[in-house]
């Protein structure tokens, strides 16, 4: 709780050096996204509990107490799901006042988990709550899966924005749609080296040696060996 605290007061401070014209920030990156999605559960029933009506709950359930805001009853589901979704907007609201771009990194869902390559999709996204995601990431600016690979005794790590469902989660940014990117690369007993230049071009205007697309080798793209490792990356902004 502590730690979730200091969070919040960072990202107060954030925000009003940047309303002061005083920005600290260019860029957050906040990993992981499962975190925020237990954050945005407390938030929700600290909120609701201390509510007129969540008093009312309480004092009428006084051997039930609620310990989730998603349990809270309802005749058509649970109204929780709806506390919780404003607050997920109200909280990223909160992170985007402290600085202009903004990044989430998150681990694929636990449905998900073995999934090791293959198209962005919304499912994947580790947040709570199918409206939630489509919501979350139809803010986005775009949206990457993540994996490692092998090729030879070279390791590569890609970023790649291809998606067959275009409707939300296709890249709103051109250079990005539809194309995976090999940004880092590393050899055995070696030091890995990363070049970003491909996906940030306006942060390197004059790198003539960023690092190409990487070419799909068939219908079905690159095809990982086994052992390759994934995660979903989600980046948000107001680009």
């Amino acid at each position: 709780p502590d730690g979730r605290v200091k969070f919040l007061e960072l990202l107060d401070y954030l925000g009003a050096q940047r309303l002061a014209g005083k920005p600290i920030a260019k860029r957050l990156c906040i990993d992981h996204l499962g975190i925020i999605d237990e954050l945005i559960y407390d938030i929700a029933l600290d909120k609701f509990l201390r509510s007129p009506r969540g008093i009312s709950y309480t004092k009428a359930n006084p051997n039930d107490p609620l310990v989730q805001i998603t349990d809270l009853p309802g005749p058509a589901g649970s109204p929780g799901w709806g506390y919780y979704r404003e607050e997920l907007g109200m909280l990223h609201r909160r992170i985007l006042m402290a600085a202009p771009e903004l990044i989430y990194i998150g681990h694929p869902r636990a449905a998900k988990i073995t999934k090791v390559y293959g198209d962005v999709m919304i499912e994947d996204v580790d947040l709570s709550g199918t409206k939630a995601r489509r919501l979350f990431c139809g803010e986005a600016s775009a949206l990457a899966f993540c994996r490692r690979e092998r090729v030879g005794q070279e390791d590569r790590f890609i970023v790649s924005f291809k998606t067959s469902e275009l409707a939300l989660q296709a890249s709103r940014c051109p250079h990005l749609s539809g194309r995976e990117f090999v940004v880092g690369r590393s050899v055995a007993n070696g030091p890995p080296t990363f070049d970003w230049s491909a996906i940030y071009p306006d942060d390197f205007p004059a790198a003539g040696g960023a690092l190409a697309p990487l070419a799909p080798a068939g219908p079905g793209g690159v095809t990982p060996p086994p052992g390759s490792t994934s995660t979903t990356t989600t980046t948000k902004g107001s680009t």
